[in-house]
């Protein structure tokens, strides 16, 4: 096992997670001040609190998303999974055959991220040579399920007083075989364990498909025992399996929810202190595993503006305020779609129906017209919504286009790769819905983030920088100085500058 609790101190678990109340589910009441609610967390989120609760603080406050991933690492990942599903799913329908995966590649990196074909088929080719066997025997009757969206509000860890919300998705679901599979491009080929952390990662996917109650999956999956699932970790060059039974996982999943709990909450202010006094690394010794350090936590201090203190403790009350927006909006929602039953959410915030026809466009019919999608904007045909394949706690999540069509909906879906040609039989029932844009709200906190950290190092550069002057003159106790030009006399002569 790769992931273990090393030296890091342990965080006790949380005694209460803030529950969430009826009327706050219905909207009965303003919005208003910090949420009476606790966050619904992505696995994401708590994979970063539990690698360092600084990376935890990035993460909530600062809109970092990973804090294992460069952004120039994102491209070729992306690529590496989608084109795996592609591949397989076009190897069981028969669109592609054996020996044709170099040509399919191409032509699926070159659509969607020609920037990063070469890297990604790097990591393909390391894959591809391990997996031909296997590959080779998939056929129409394989039932693989990609990028599987999984949600519940009451996830229960071994050893904790509480249950947990939390929402993620699962790489590969292969039903077949009986694996869940967490796909990655980190690690080498020389690396005896699963790269750090990923084996934590699926560990609290696992527990988050077992906590999801029969009567809340799909028909398809009612009938499988996800606990007797084997857990792969699987990289461009050898696969990994995970244990189930892990006592190290339990304990850093609480200390990691703990840090989650402390940080959104309005004791913020000293959660902040805490985490960085519980650094897992320092600016001499730093962990290999972050990618926050250079970047975040120990980026050089530039000179100016020379009210830099001043300036990040007037914002922290903005960093709280947006996450406390983005619960409100997006976190809310979560507890809805799975807390409330579907007939109160129904025609509210939900659009219910059943697929009539698969392909690239998909009808739905519905049982009546829905106000929900009706109101469009001006000029709008068609309207953006998410969509869920399945019930509102398990089954695949896609970003499409619905268009009205009399009594039913014509959905086209957006990228990623296309859903099974079944999916009208094996996942008839779907949901989908509109949500406000909460991810502006996190992209608003990186860029202010990134703000506080911008400057200039030279005092002649940033006396004639107005920003810095401004914000300067704002935050600290600088007057505001403006150089009048120089003005010519009539003889010849330089009247002398004047400032004001």
């Amino acid at each position: 096992m790769s992931t273990s609790l090393g030296g890091r101190q342990i965080r006790p678990p949380v005694k209460r997670w803030p529950p969430i109340r009826m009327k706050t589910l219905l909207e009965k009441e303003y919005k208003a001040d910090h949420p009476p609610f606790g966050p619904f967390p992505t696995i994401t989120s708590i994979v970063n609190a539990a690698l360092c609760p600084v990376a935890a603080v990035h993460d909530l406050l600062y809109g970092i998303d990973n804090a294992r991933i460069r952004p120039e690492g994102w491209g070729a990942g992306s690529l590496f999974h989608e084109f795996i599903a592609h591949l397989k799913t076009s190897l069981s329908d028969g669109s592609c055959m054996p020996g044709g995966e170099k040509r399919l590649y191409y032509e699926f990196a070159e659509k969607r991220y020609d920037a990063a074909k070469e890297e990604g088929w790097i990591y393909v080719r390391y894959w591809l040579d391990r997996k031909r066997p296997e590959l080779r025997r998939l056929d129409r009757d394989s039932r693989t399920y990609f990028e599987v969206y999984v949600a519940n509000d009451s996830v229960k860890i071994d050893g904790g007083y509480c249950s947990y919300p939390l929402r993620g998705e699962i790489d590969e679901l292969d039903t077949v075989n009986k694996r869940v599979i967490e796909r990655t491009i980190l690690g080498t080929d020389s690396e005896r364990y699963a790269p750090a952390l990923k084996d934590f990662q699926l560990w609290l996917l696992w527990k988050l498909l077992c906590s999801v109650r029969r009567k809340d999956r799909p028909q398809v999956w009612r009938d499988e025992d996800f606990e007797s699932y084997e857990l792969i970790v699987e990289t461009p060059y050898r696969d990994f399996v995970v244990p189930k039974n892990s006592r190290d996982f339990e304990v850093m999943a609480h200390g990691a929810f703990s840090w989650v709990h402390d940080i959104s909450s309005e004791r913020f202010k000293y959660a902040i202190w805490e985490a960085w006094q519980q650094a897992s690394c320092s600016y001499d010794s730093r962990n290999p595993t972050c990618t926050l350090g250079e970047r975040y936590c120990y980026r050089a201090k530039l000179k100016y503006p020379e009210g830099r203190k001043v300036i990040h403790a007037d914002m922290r009350r903005f960093y709280i305020s947006l996450l406390s927006e983005k619960m409100w909006s997006h976190d809310l929602l979560m507890y809805q779609l799975t807390k409330l039953p579907v007939d109160v959410l129904s025609g509210w915030k939900i659009v219910r129906g059943n697929i009539e026809t698969s392909g690239d466009r998909i009808v739905v019919s519905v049982d009546e017209r829905r106000p929900l999608l009706e109101r469009a904007e001006e000029g709008e045909k068609t309207r953006e919504v998410t969509v869920i394949f399945g019930t509102l706690k398990l089954g695949l999540h896609r970003r499409a286009e619905v268009e009205p069509k009399d009594d039913k909906f014509e959905l086209k879906i957006w990228g990623r790769e296309p859903l099974p040609k079944s999916v009208n039989i094996i996942l008839p029932e779907v949901s989908f819905f509109r949500e406000e844009p909460w991810f502006l709200k996190r992209h608003l906190q990186r860029e202010a983030y990134n703000f506080e950290l911008w400057g200039l190092e030279k005092e002649e550069r940033a006396r004639r920088h107005s920003v810095i002057q401004l914000v300067d003159a704002i935050f600290w106790d600088k007057d505001l100085m403006v150089e009048r030009p120089a003005k010519t006399r009539r003889d010849g002569g330089i009247v002398s500058t004047d400032k004001s």
